[in-house]
């Protein structure tokens, strides 16, 4: 049912749907992906489907067609590379995006080298390369199953094996022919899967290509293997001409053994019919009645080899017109994948072993600022660095110079060993990212010479209003005073944006430290309450603290973590009119984190302005919803001291109920 109406809504929508699993147990991470998806730019449409634990992905990938897997590596049940793996056991084929918070090159090879297809780091701009990434790696899928469609494709016994003898990969005629599938045969020795020995078999042409890095073929008749082969065995060398592996052709020839048998015994027969035909010559008057019977014998018996050969050369045709056949698939797979290079928006160039450029498709000719025939031929010039993504400088024929990101794979174009690099023009970016780079340089600058200037004249401002209102500089009458508790007020508001402000430009220039220090949250709760109880005292407010004992002392910015708690309190505070406000903490699922909830019973915020509340200069609207007031920078000052401490903080909320606020702070230090 579900197939069916997925395909309903393609046909509505007349965009391709690609089925994605998300397995990511952190909320916020995972809304965001969910947007990037939905609002895809290009003519797809992503049906997601979002797990938090990899139990739950398990359950799904056995049930369900997926297409692709986006994954977290920090799971609940789950973590580090083995996700990858277990994933990977579930359904090898299925493309698999790391998504880390670890910015760590190593971590994600690591990945890699355990099934994933690629690897993004969640502090990147995934709003930029995260559909991007998810298109490629189901570009990569088809073309890998397309290999296989036409490795399988081959009827002779086809397998692949390392410099050690373990076979890598196996074609579906090989794994019939001895009664097994090719997942079962990959990781075995050959001689343990033909052979059943613990050691290579002597009459093995792969030890001879082993030894002199050449193509050998033997004729193999091993009493294990139930048919006779003509083996072939060819080398595969590394750019340094070492070897790496090797490819294991097997031809079962049977039919022409029989062939060869029959023509043998044919000749043989003969050369004894000759034998008694001189004979019988020799004795012509003698045995005239014998020689016309041999004779007639002689006529029988070459009919009948002469049919038999006549069968033995229709065979013979057959497997002609069958590898014909095979040569013409291989013809057509080559010219599709020609194809897709030729349409790739990205610069293809392949370029040989020698680093001499062999091709280029139309898009690297506008790269580059010059047609094919002046590239052609000549040498590629940049590090050829396989299965890494690199930025080099190329030089466009009129335009100058061009920045480019560069990624190579091995390839075997045109039966040689070959090099593809993919080039993806990101001048533009470059040159924008430069543009933001210094625009954010002179907005800081302007934000602390503004604020630091506005903050010497509202000192005297604020130390004059308190000299007149304690009345040091003579008696005031009552609307004097009240008059000037505006102004008070007024004063201490302006002085708060100033230090939001300036607390905000610290953090956006990265110029904020902490100073990790050993202290108790619980204390901290008990001080931020006997400071704000006067405030929600004057509103008949009730403010509760609920405090685990058993959480552990741990590591934080106390003032830090002060302001953040200070700014929800006084916020829930604010925007309550009736009821209470409540602060507890309690001790994580997973025990290593400590969380801190501050719930009201104000009167909630809607689900669609939510994602608003921890946004830049970010306010409500008034009215019968949440009150206005502030900067507009508190929320997003804690998110980014809560970040300083890789931590998280997120709301809830349900209108008419109240909003509770959370934030987590590591027991044990996260790096």
């Amino acid at each position: 049912m579900g197939n069916e109406t997925i395909d309903k809504t393609q046909i509505l929508t007349g965009k391709d749907l690609i089925k994605v699993l998300l397995v990511e147990d952190n909320a916020v991470d995972r809304r965001t992906v969910e947007r990037i998806l939905a609002n895809c730019p290009w003519p797809v449409e992503f049906v997601i489907e979002s797990v938090g634990s990899l139990s739950e992905a398990v359950e799904c990938l056995g049930s369900k067609g997926h297409d692709i897997v986006l994954l977290d590596l920090g799971l609940p049940d789950s973590s580090g590379v083995e996700t990858v793996h277990r994933i990977s056991e579930i359904n090898p084929h299925i493309p698999i995006i790391v998504l880390t918070g670890l910015d760590d090159e190593g971590t994600g090879l690591l990945a890699i080298e355990n099934g994933a297809t690629d690897y993004l780091v969640k502090d990147q701009s995934l709003d930029k390369i995260l559909i991007r990434t998810v298109l490629y790696a189901l570009a990569r899928k088809k073309e890998t199953e397309n290999w296989w469609r036409t490795f399988d494709a081959i009827s002779d016994l086809v397998f692949i094996q390392d410099k050690d003898f373990t076979i890598t990969k196996a074609n579906k005629a090989f794994a019939e022919a001895i009664n097994s599938k090719p997942q079962d045969i990959i990781g075995k020795k050959c001689y343990e899967v033909l052979h059943n020995t613990s050691t290579p078999w002597p009459g093995c042409p792969y030890q001879k290509t082993h030894a002199d890095l050449k193509s050998h073929t033997e004729e193999i008749n091993d009493p294990l293997i139930s048919i006779p082969l003509l083996v072939t065995t060819s080398p595969i060398l590394d750019d340094n001409g070492n070897l790496i592996g090797g490819v294991h052709i097997a031809k079962d020839v049977t039919e022409q053994k029989k062939a060869e048998k029959l023509i043998l015994d044919t000749n043989l027969q003969l050369r004894e019919t000759s034998q008694k035909l001189l004979n019988a010559k020799q004795e012509l008057e003698k045995k005239n009645e014998a020689l016309e019977k041999v004779h007639k014998e002689l006529e029988t018996r070459v009919e009948e080899r002469t049919a038999e050969l006549s069968k033995a050369n229709e065979l013979l045709k057959k497997e002609i017109a069958e590898r014909k056949q095979m040569e013409s698939y291989l013809r057509a797979s080559e010219a599709n994948l020609r194809k897709v290079i030729v349409g790739n928006p990205d610069g293809i160039v392949i370029v040989d072993k020698n680093g001499i450029v062999r091709f280029v498709n139309p898009a690297a000719e506008s790269l580059f600022g010059r047609e094919d025939k002046e590239l052609l031929g000549e040498t590629f010039g940049f590090p050829m660095v396989l299965d890494e993504t690199t930025e080099v400088e190329t030089i466009h024929k009129t335009k100058g110079i061009v920045i480019v990101e560069m990624r190579m794979v091995e390839i075997d174009w045109e039966g040689e060993i070959s090099y593809l690099a993919s080039l993806h023009n990101i001048t533009e970016r470059k040159e924008a990212e430069e543009k933001m780079k210094k625009a954010m340089e002179i907005k800081s600058e302007f934000i602390s010479m503004a604020s630091h200037e506005l903050r010497t004249p509202l000192t005297a401002i604020k130390e004059g209003v308190r000299l007149v209102i304690q009345e040091q500089t003579g008696k005031l009458n009552d609307e004097q005073k009240e008059f000037l508790g505006i102004v008070k007020r007024n004063v201490e508001r302006l002085a708060r944006l100033i230090n939001d402000i300036l607390d905000f430009q610290k953090l956006e220039s990265g110029k904020m430290d902490v100073d990790m220090q050993k202290n108790d949250v619980n204390e901290i709760v008990k001080e931020i309450k006997e400071t704000m109880t006067p405030l929600s005292s004057e509103k008949g407010l009730n403010l509760i603290i609920e405090l685990d004992d058993s959480i552990p002392i741990i590591k934080f910015d106390k003032d830090k973590i002060t302001q953040v708690l200070t700014n929800i309190v006084n916020n829930a505070i604010k925007f309550t009119e009736q009821g209470s406000v409540t602060i507890s903490t309690t001790k994580g699922d997973n025990d290593n984190i400590i969380q801190v909830s501050v719930s009201d019973t104000g009167p909630g915020i809607k689900n669609e302005d939510l994602p608003k509340l921890f946004n830049e200069f970010e306010q409500l609207a008034g009215g019968n919803e949440r009150k206005t007031g502030g900067s507009g920078l508190g929320l997003a000052i804690s998110r980014k001291i809560i970040k300083k401490h890789n931590a998280t903080i997120w709301a809830e909320s349900e209108p008419g109920k109240g909003t509770t606020f959370h934030f987590v702070l590591p027991i044990k230090e996260r790096r």
